[in-house]
């Protein structure tokens, strides 16, 4: 998968499947309850948190370019030319 040509929404769908992987192996039914498998039970706690930080990020830069676009349509649709 070419992440650079992905779109943020998609990107966010594979962020959240992995999240509901993740919690799956950490609190659902796929939980690891062996003790000495509790390390690996550890790393996908750790992964599911940077998963959901990238997650917040992407909503956040999203939100941001939505935000630009509406400002953009807002000073055109006024005829401001000093605005733009």
């Amino acid at each position: 998968m070419n992440l650079d040509k992905c779109p943020r929404t998609m990107l966010m769908q594979k962020l959240e499947d992995a999240v509901e992987e993740c919690y799956y192996k950490t609190c659902g039914d796929g939980r690891i309850r062996d003790l000495e498998k509790a390390k690996a039970r550890t790393q996908y706690y750790r992964t599911m948190a940077y998963l959901v930080n990238s997650w917040r990020q992407l909503a956040k830069d999203l939100e941001l370019e939505e935000l630009k676009e509406e400002i953009e349509n807002i000073k055109q649709n006024q005829g401001c030319e000093s605005c733009r």
